[in-house]
C-alpha cells in the first residue's frame, strides 16, 4: 500500500492455516519479532529454542503488527496478555510465550530441529485425512458458538466415519496392531 487513497488487498496465504493440507510446525530459533512473531501465531504447532525471544515490536516503529498480527496473537495467548504484548512492543523469552500459550513448548537449543522432526515424524504416522478434518473442526469452530461448533466437530466426524483409515484404525485397534493408513 503506497497511496493514502489505496486499498488494502487481504492475501489468502493469510489464512494458510485454516486451509492447508500439510501439518505447519514451527522451529523458532533466535528472534521471532514482527513477521516472525507472525510466522509462530499462523502454525498450528510451535516449539521454540530457550534461547528464542520474541516481541511484537512494530509499536517501538509507530506501525501495528499486520500478517494477522492483532487477529491471530489475541487467539494464541488471549486478549489481554495481546494487548500488553502489542501495545508494549517488550520483548520476551520463549519460556513466556509456553506459559502464554504462543508456542507448545521450550526445547534445548541444540535438540530444536531434531525435536520438531520428531514431531512432523509422528504426525506423518497419523490418518492424513483425519488430520485435516479435525484441524478443520477446531480452526472453523473457535469463532462459532459451541452448538454450531459441535455441530462443524459432528459433520467432520461423519465425513472420517467412512473413510478406509477409519476402518483401518479401528481393525487395528480391536486386533491390537499397529495402523497401516492410506490416506483415503
Amino acid at each position: 500500500m503506497t497511496g493514502k487513497n489505496q486499498s488494502y488487498q487481504r492475501n489468502p496465504a493469510k489464512s494458510a492455516e485454516v486451509t492447508a493440507e500439510f501439518r505447519i510446525i514451527a522451529a523458532v530459533n533466535g528472534i521471532a519479532f514482527g513477521g516472525g512473531g507472525e510466522l509462530t501465531e499462523s502454525t498450528h504447532i510451535a516449539l521454540a529454542a530457550e534461547s528464542a525471544t520474541f516481541s511484537k515490536a512494530e509499536i517501538n516503529i509507530g506501525i501495528i503488527p499486520t500478517f494477522g498480527g492483532t487477529q491471530r496473537l489475541p487467539r494464541n495467548v488471549g486478549r489481554k496478555a495481546a494487548i500488553e504484548l502489542i501495545l508494549t512492543g517488550r520483548a520476551f523469552t520463549s519460556k513466556e510465550a509456553a506459559s502464554l500459550g504462543l508456542i507448545n513448548r521450550v526445547v534445548a537449543d541444540a535438540d530444536l530441529l531434531k525435536e520438531a522432526i520428531t514431531l512432523a515424524n509422528e504426525l506423518a504416522t497419523k490418518p492424513p485425512l483425519t488430520l485435516a478434518a479435525a484441524l478443520a473442526a477446531i480452526h472453523r469452530g473457535m469463532d462459532a458458538s459451541i452448538d454450531d461448533g459441535l455441530a462443524i466437530e459432528e459433520a467432520a466426524f461423519a465425513r472420517i466415519v467412512p473413510t478406509l483409515d477409519a476402518q483401518e484404525g479401528v481393525a487395528a485397534f480391536v486386533e491390537k496392531r499397529r495402523p497401516t493408513f492410506v490416506g483415503k
